[in-house]
């Protein structure tokens, strides 16, 4: 696909990125949102050990607080800004998402203590929320995740990326180009929404979700 805007939407004189959230320079994709997100902890068990997951009902051990402290520690600035919120604060992520985004599901991930793969549960439940996403749209992006560990070939791209432009300009029309700018801008908002999303930013579907979120984040002032 051509990086040429004037190619996309016809007249702009600009040279801009690829579409929405695809990252040409990247390796081989995440095979789960938790490896996606913060990989193997360096100080796990070996992959081959059966881990015991700690329940979340219990009293936090010094390695789950560590381990909380470590995600938080990676939370950008404008994420806490945004959860400071009187709207946030209205209902509980952990609540909404437990069905979509379980306790337990990065405890196969090689190489993630236990005790770190549920702060990676609890942290992707607070960042669907940033993004203002619904269950299903969790359930979508997950089934994307769970396949975007299979390469794709250079016409497959092509032809994918093809596919997210005429679904912008179906949706979109003459607000294509715009809409395109605020996605790029509401997922790069947090550095991990874009290292999350990157390698299934030209599934259509999803781009033109997220592309959507992004302008009810622009409306709504979450997005400058």
């Amino acid at each position: 696909m051509s990086d040429d805007a004037s190619t996309l939407y016809g007249g702009a004189p600009e040279p801009v990125a690829d579409p929405v959230i695809t990252d040409p320079a990247a390796t081989k994709p995440p095979v789960s949102a938790g490896a996606a997100l913060y990989g193997p902890d360096p100080v796990a068990e070996a992959p081959k050990v059966q881990k015991q997951q700690p329940d979340p009902s219990d009293p936090p051990t010094p390695a789950a607080l560590a381990a909380t402290e470590q995600v938080k520690a990676a939370i950008p600035k404008n994420i806490h800004q945004l959860r400071e919120s009187s709207e946030r604060k209205l209902f509980s992520p952990q609540t909404q998402f437990k069905d979509v985004i379980r306790d337990g599901a990065f405890a196969e991930v090689p190489g993630m203590a236990p005790e770190f793969a549920q702060a990676a549960v609890v942290e992707l439940r607070e960042m669907a929320s940033d993004m203002q996403l619904l269950p299903d749209d969790v359930r979508m992006i997950g089934t994307a995740l769970a396949h975007a560990d299979t390469p794709l070939t250079d016409e497959q791209r092509v032809v994918n990326q093809d596919s997210c432009i005429n679904a912008f300009n179906n949706e979109f029309g003459q607000g294509a180009k715009q809409a395109w700018l605020d996605a790029r801008k509401f997922v790069a908002a947090d550095p991990r929404r874009n290292a999350m999303v990157a390698k299934i930013g030209d599934n259509p579907q999803i781009a033109v979700r997220i592309a959507k979120l992004a302008q009810q984040a622009k409306a709504a002032g979450r997005l400058k």
